[in-house]
């Protein structure tokens, strides 16, 4: 953020409502990102990982999930329910939104798994992480659309006037759109909402 402050982009974009986007450890780091940066104005994790036995909390390894009670950025996650083959249950999104105090978005696809939120998906992934019996691009597809929403819902544009409620349609709209697309797809979503 502080690049894009510098006098190579003499000031042209926006940077005082910034959104974090991360998946798995990428996600902790974005929390972690704004919990430290109040120039971030929204955060999204996309099936979250949070310290455990395999990259325990430690020296400049902090918890994310830990930080929650205190955070006040507004939080949307994006969870797999078919991730807890290789995402062990006390680091998982649940956690994340269990702990969560700020206005918080939970969209648990259920037969999601860890890596299926990525385009493409290495062979050791796959052996890490088995997928869910959604499709992998039904996962992908819903996943953007809960990104691009959560964004135009808490980082308004500079000057419009939000209406909260009438902006968590949109997300609904998004959402019932995504479902009748991939319902023969083995879709099973739900969400759950949080200081709002």
């Amino acid at each position: 953020i502080n690049w894009l402050e510098s006098p190579a982009f003499q000031g042209g974009l926006q940077t005082e409502a910034v959104y974090a986007v991360g998946h798995s450890r990428g996600g902790k780091i974005s929390l972690l990102a704004a919990e430290n940066d109040k120039r971030i104005g929204a955060v999204c994790l996309v099936d979250p990982v949070d310290s455990n036995e395999y990259a325990p909390e430690g020296p400049g390894y902090p918890s994310a999930i830990k930080s929650l009670p205190t955070f006040s950025t507004p939080l949307a996650i994006i969870g797999g329910g078919h991730s807890e083959d290789c995402i062990p249950v006390q680091s998982n999104y649940k956690r994340f939104f269990e702990n969560a105090s700020s206005r918080a978005l939970l969209c648990n696809v259920k037969e999601a798994g860890h890596f299926q939120y990525l385009d493409k998906t290495s062979p050791i992934q796959a052996a890490v992480c088995s997928e869910g019996k959604v499709a992998s691009q039904a996962v992908r597809d819903l996943s953007k659309a809960v990104i691009v929403a959560w964004a135009e819902i808490m980082l308004p544009q500079r000057g419009a006037k939000t209406n909260l409620k009438s902006q968590l349609t949109v997300l609904n709209i998004a959402v019932e759109k995504w479902l009748k697309t991939n319902v023969f797809q083995n879709a099973d979503v739900n969400f759950q909402v949080k200081g709002f």
